[in-house]
C-alpha cells in the first residue's frame, strides 16, 4: 500500500516536471523565434511614447458615434506602427437583421 503511494507521487512530480519543461522550451522557441523574424526597425518604447501626441482627457458625456472611437483607435495603431503597415479601417456592422429574441434580450438587459 505505501509503495503504491510513493509511485503515485513520483509519477505525479515527473509528470508536472515533464509539463513545465515543455513549457519551458516552448517560451523559448517563441522568443528565438521573436528574435529572428521580429522587426528590425521597432524603436524603443520611451521613444515611441514621446512622439505620441498629448493626451486629451475624456469628454464628460459618453460618446454616442462609434466612429470617432474608431478613428482614435485606428490613430493609435497607426502611431504604433508609424505608418510601416498598409491599414485599413472597415465599418463594423451586422448585415443580418437581429432576431426578436435578441432584441428582447436586449431590452431585458436595459430595464
Amino acid at each position: 500500500m505505501m509503495q503504491a503511494f510513493i509511485d503515485a507521487i513520483v509519477l505525479a512530480i515527473l509528470g508536472m516536471g515533464i509539463v513545465l519543461f515543455v513549457l519551458w522550451f516552448l517560451c523559448m522557441v517563441m522568443v528565438g523565434m521573436g528574435v529572428v523574424f521580429g522587426d528590425k526597425k521597432k524603436k524603443p518604447i520611451s521613444a515611441v511614447t514621446s512622439a505620441a501626441a498629448p493626451v486629451v482627457s475624456a469628454p464628460a458625456a459618453p460618446v454616442e458615434d462609434d466612429g470617432e472611437i474608431m478613428a482614435v483607435i485606428t490613430a493609435a495603431i497607426a502611431a504604433c506602427l508609424s505608418g510601416s503597415s498598409q491599414l485599413v479601417v472597415r465599418p463594423y456592422a451586422s448585415s443580418a437583421p437581429e432576431s426578436a429574441w435578441t432584441m428582447a434580450a436586449k431590452t431585458q438587459i436595459l430595464k
